[in-house]
C-alpha cells in the first residue's frame, strides 16, 4: 500500500506548503531523506524532510517551468528549469548565492552545446560532471565542472 508523502490522496490541488499542482521531476537524498520536487504549474521547487507533509520552497523567483532537481552527497541542489523552450540550471550550495549555468542564464532557443534548449532532467555523478536531457533535442548532454560547453553522451540532436 502506498502513502502519501507530498500533496494530497483525494485529488485535491493547491498552492500552499502542503500542496502541490503538476510535480514533474522528484529525487530523494539517500543521505537525508529529503524529498525534492520540481512543482510545474506552481513555478516553484520544493523540499519535504523525511516524514513531514509540509515543504519549503527551495526556489521559485524566475522559474518557469521547474522539471528536474537532484541533490548530491554534499548537499548541493541541481535544479533544471525548461523555461518555455529555454532552459537554465540553478545550483544552490549552501552558504552562496544561487548560480545559473550557463553562466549566461537562459540558452539560445537551438540544439546547441552551449546551451540547455529545454532542460528536463538532471543528474550529477561523483566528479561534479552535470548530465542533462534536452527534451525536443533528444539528447543528452554533459557537462564538466567548468566547462563552456557540453559534450554528446546519448541521442542525435534534433532527431528523434
Amino acid at each position: 500500500i502506498g502513502q502519501t508523502v507530498a500533496g494530497f490522496c483525494n485529488g485535491t490541488i493547491g498552492n500552499g506548503s502542503t500542496a502541490l499542482k503538476g510535480p514533474w521531476g522528484i529525487y530523494v537524498s539517500p543521505l537525508s531523506g529529503v524529498l525534492y520536487v520540481g512543482d510545474w504549474d506552481l513555478n516553484r521547487f520544493q523540499a519535504y524532510s523525511t516524514f513531514s507533509r509540509t515543504g519549503r520552497i527551495i526556489l521559485s523567483s524566475g522559474v518557469l517551468q521547474p522539471l528536474g532537481i537532484f541533490a548530491d552527497s554534499s548537499g548541493t541542489i541541481y535544479m533544471a528549469d525548461g523555461t518555455s523552450g529555454n532552459g537554465v540550471v540553478y545550483i544552490q550550495r549552501a552558504g552562496i548565492n544561487l548560480i545559473s549555468f550557463p553562466a549566461s542564464g537562459l540558452s539560445t532557443s537551438a540544439c546547441l552545446f552551449t546551451g540547455l534548449y529545454t532542460a528536463y532532467g538532471i543528474a550529477v555523478d561523483s566528479s561534479g560532471n552535470i548530465y542533462i536531457s534536452l527534451y525536443y533535442c533528444y539528447m543528452v548532454v554533459k557537462w564538466a565542472v567548468n566547462a563552456t560547453s557540453g559534450t554528446l553522451v546519448a541521442g542525435v540532436p534534433g532527431v528523434q
